[in-house]
């Protein structure tokens, strides 16, 4: 009988059920999606991590032998160590130049290339490349092509033996743009036998450990005799931490996304079951005056919640795992490389359903005890008018101006507080996700206008081989008047011999101040054409911004090629005839 009537009731109040049912499918869908996303994505990485016997701890420096790493591996909680050659070097003309990293290696032990398809990677094979398999796809390359990579000034031409990813490079973007094209970057792996004698530095040393790494730090400067420039973690590999932060980040969303639809689902609830019992009033003190156990009457009107929030949950978990967070896989597996992604799930979503569910009996229960508390006999009659009591707003001091209408809903609002906030508060976070979904396409529109069209202020670019000199860079430049950019990534610190974290990464790029290739402050405020320079606003930093803009334009070539003959006399001489110029 009960159950017949729980149904009537919901068909007479089926718009208000209908939004419990949405808000509490829709607070699961988004929380299921985005941790489908994470839990999957976690899953997948740890399984990937553990096949690739990924690295934990990166030391690098000029040239290592295998002396330092015997005495790094004799180290307590180091268990695996791997020297290798890691340079960033440029594919072939055909393949646009793209920006290519070169890792030259006469072992594999450590952070081993995944194949994805052909051989795996022979550190012995001299004949061989293994090339990243998003770059092979996007130029269309396979196994048995030939690929040429520039790299020291040689040209190196190999065969491609398979097609292969690494934890390393879960992420990879070129310095030339602002978001993944994976023709303009890519990697390979070769035999270090590939180099000549003389350019076989290994400048990274890679291990792995049990514990944080950066903890070994003093271990490892002893056993290196200080011998070495820094030692970064896994945090200080943006290739690997980029996709670790956007997980952490979609865990966030889920929780707070979940909040928003829940708190606006019980709003609801209290709002809905308020005004059905106290229409119902006369009804709950007949079955009470029947004999009906107010335990019994109480379990029927918390049905009502109970069975919605779940129905909401079920539905929410099947849509959030097979739409939202199929559709969120699949959307940064297009940016993020990390083999057999799939929507994964756990305890967590089960748990938070529960909650969900619980959250909003007890706002039933809220709601119905107020009428459970009265005497049957009472309960028979209706209830009394409450008496009217003068609100808020009847304190202004143009009250008696207002119209009826105006002064009927002001009213209405003091005294149905939790309805007015009920409206408030949903419109607010309703506008709130809206203007976050729609900032964030104007964000991206203006990021592409302020670096596209502000900072680059040129139409084509000129990448020049590592083969060609400084004298070959300046006569095509005074040929298209254009002007050279050098550009590389380096590292501060303080100290010597920095752990990651202390190490502040960035792109120093070099300008002729021409205003071609321009620079903005903080403020994004770009330098116009002509200016060298841009500081702060201060007056100080524009005395020294301009100091420094006459220090650093060199209009004599003679003085100009005086620093040059000083700067090659100081290269290692295998560098002494490479120089990378980007015009």
């Amino acid at each position: 009988m009960l159950w017949k009537k729980m149904l009537r009731d919901m068909r007479a109040n089926f718009a208000q059920f209908l939004s419990i049912l949405i808000l509490s499918m829709v607070a699961m869908w988004c929380y299921t999606g985005f941790q489908a996303n994470v839990i999957g994505g976690n899953a997948a990485r740890k399984d990937y991590e553990k096949k690739a016997n990924f690295s934990d701890g990166w030391i690098y420096g000029s040239g290592f032998g295998t002396d330092e790493a015997d005495r790094v591996k004799a180290l307590d909680k180091v268990k695996d160590v791997q020297l290798r050659t890691k340079i960033l070097g440029k594919a072939d003309e055909k393949y646009n130049t793209a920006e290519m990293y070169c890792i030259f290696q006469d072992s594999a032990s450590v952070t081993v290339p995944y194949t994805m398809k052909g051989a795996d990677y022979d550190p012995a094979d001299t004949e061989g490349v293994w090339l990243f398999y998003r770059f092979a796809e996007a130029w269309k390359l396979d196994i048995g092509d030939r690929l040429t990579v520039h790299v020291l000034g040689q040209d190196i031409e190999k065969e491609i033996k398979g097609l292969i990813a690494t934890p390393e490079y879960e992420f990879v973007c070129a310095s030339s743009d602002t978001d993944t094209d994976f023709h303009n970057i890519g990697f390979v792996y070769l035999a270090q036998e590939v180099l000549p004698g003389e350019l076989r530095i290994n400048n990274e040393m890679i291990f792995t450990c049990d514990g944080d790494p950066l903890k070994l730090e003093d271990d490892i400067a002893s056993a290196l005799d200080d011998n070495y420039s820094f030692i970064g973690d896994r945090k200080s590999v943006d290739g690997y931490n980029r996709l670790t932060d956007e997980l952490k980040q979609h865990d966030s969303f889920s929780y707070i996304f979940s909040f928003v639809f829940v708190a606006i689902a019980l709003l609801i609830i209290v709002t809905t079951m308020k005004r059905m019992i106290a229409q119902q009033r006369t009804q709950i003190g007949t079955m009470n005056a029947l004999g009906m156990k107010k335990r019994k009457i109480m379990t029927h009107y918390l049905s009502y919640s109970f069975v919605i929030s779940a129905i909401g949950c079920v539905l929410g978990m099947v849509l959030g795992l097979f739409t939202f967070g199929k559709l969120m896989v699949d959307m940064f597996s297009r940016f993020y490389q990390v083999p057999d992604w799939r929507p994964g799930y756990d305890y967590k979503s089960i748990m938070l359903a529960a909650v969900i569910v619980f959250i909003c009996t007890a706002a039933a229960y809220v709601s119905c005890k107020q009428i459970l508390k009265i005497h049957p006999s009472e309960a028979l009659r209706p209830a009394a008018a409450p008496t009217a009591k003068k609100c808020i707003f009847e304190k202004l001091p143009f009250w008696n101006k207002l119209g009826f209408n105006s002064r009927y809903n002001l009213r209405d609002i003091s005294r149905s507080k939790m309805r007015a906030f009920m409206g408030v508060f949903g419109t607010c976070m309703g506008m709130m996700i809206m203007t976050l979904g729609l900032g964030a396409y104007d964000t991206v529109d203006y990021v592409k206008n302020w670096y596209f069209s502000d900072i680059q202020n040129y139409e084509e670019q000129v990448l020049f081989k590592d083969s060609a000199s400084i004298d070959d860079a300046e006569e095509l430049r005074s040929e298209i008047d254009g002007e050279l950019i050098a550009m590389n990534m380096i590292s501060v610190a303080a100290d010597p011999h920095p752990t990651s974290d202390d190490i502040i990464s960035c792109t120093l790029s070099v300008t002729e101040g021409k205003g071609l290739f321009r620079v903005s402050d903080v403020d994004l405020n770009v330098c116009p054409r002509g200016e060298g320079y841009c500081g702060s606003h201060h007056e100080a930093g524009k005395e020294a911004g301009t100091e420094k803009r006459g220090q650093g334009l060199l209009e004599d070539r003679n003085r100009r090629q005086v620093e040059r003959e000083h700067y090659r006399s100081h290269l290692p001489s295998p560098l002494r005839n490479g120089h990378n110029h980007a015009p």
